[in-house]
């Protein structure tokens, strides 16, 4: 794994032994941000389910003025802390090492709010729709602003209940889908 383009361009990035985690992608990352383009520069950027932090380091050297990384595993936060050393100013950059729902309810209590937010939850988890419906709750997401969800091709990404969000943009890249949604007008 690396960093893809920008400040830390091609900066290896330290993942774990083993399937507990499963790192976006060079391939995907790289497309997620083709699509994103340059509305990532100053942008507020929250990376859920956040791993090793590939993505929200992906966003940071791209120009993303703050990233929060949520992530409950310890292991995956202590590998996302170590690869937060290529960042050498780390006054925008935030990790809480907490369950998804936990963390939605204290960034509302700080108020918080995002312009992009990240979500690869683990395949098969079902949790897509009720991490939907926190976020609308606590409106975390800037008017606007983007929600992308990252799954994995077996799964049925299309109904995820009655949320004010809704798909806007979906790409395939192998056995991954990315799904872009946006508040309803």
């Amino acid at each position: 794994m690396r960093v893809v383009a920008g400040k830390f361009k091609g900066r290896k990035l330290k993942t774990p032994r083993g399937l507990f985690v499963r790192p976006t992608s060079d391939r995907v990352k790289e497309a997620l941000f083709s699509i994103v383009g340059s509305e990532i520069r100053g942008a507020n950027f929250l990376d859920l389910f956040a791993g090793t932090g590939s993505v929200g380091l992906e966003a940071f050297s791209r120009g993303a003025a703050s990233v929060t990384f949520v992530e409950k595993d310890r292991i995956a936060v202590k590998i996302l802390k170590q690869n937060l050393s290529i960042i050498e100013n780390r006054e925008d950059v935030k990790v809480l090492c907490s369950d998804v729902f936990r963390a939605l309810k204290f960034l509302h209590s700080h108020k918080k709010v995002y312009n992009f937010i990240f979500m690869d939850p683990p395949y098969a988890s079902n949790l897509v729709f009720q991490v939907l419906k926190g976020i609308e709750k606590y409106n975390l997401l800037c008017r606007g602003g983007f929600i992308i969800v990252e799954r994995g091709k077996e799964e049925e990404i299309e109904r995820h209940g009655d949320t004010e969000f809704r798909i806007i943009n979906k790409k395939k890249y192998g056995s991954t889908f990315l799904m872009f949604y946006k508040h309803a007008l």
